[in-house]
């Protein structure tokens, strides 16, 4: 897949697009195809270091919306493949 990734701590310099393993959800977890996103405030403090508890290499993303695409085990079968999904820093959802 690929993502901007924060790689060092030297503010919008260090942003750089990656080719990273296609990631595979765990317990629990679903995996979303990312169709759409926004940075806001929140991400600018990431990128600028001036956010807590970061640890780099890190992406960027408070906010973005997509479709299931894989399901961990346990997960509630109404969370099917093709759900469509958004995550927004204080809160998250699926239809």
């Amino acid at each position: 897949m690929k993502a901007y990734q924060i790689q060092t701590a030297d503010g919008i310099d260090g942003l750089k697009l990656v080719d990273l393993p296609d990631p595979q959800p765990g317990i629990g977890q679903i995996l979303i195809r990312v169709r759409a996103t926004s940075l806001n405030y929140c991400d600018t403090a990431v990128v600028s270091g001036r956010y807590p508890g970061q640890t780099l290499p890190v992406i960027p993303l408070s906010d973005g919306v997509g479709e299931v695409v894989a399901i961990g085990e346990g997960v509630h079968p109404r969370q099917s493949r093709r759900s469509r999904c958004w995550h927004l820093f204080h809160g998250r959802g699926c239809s």
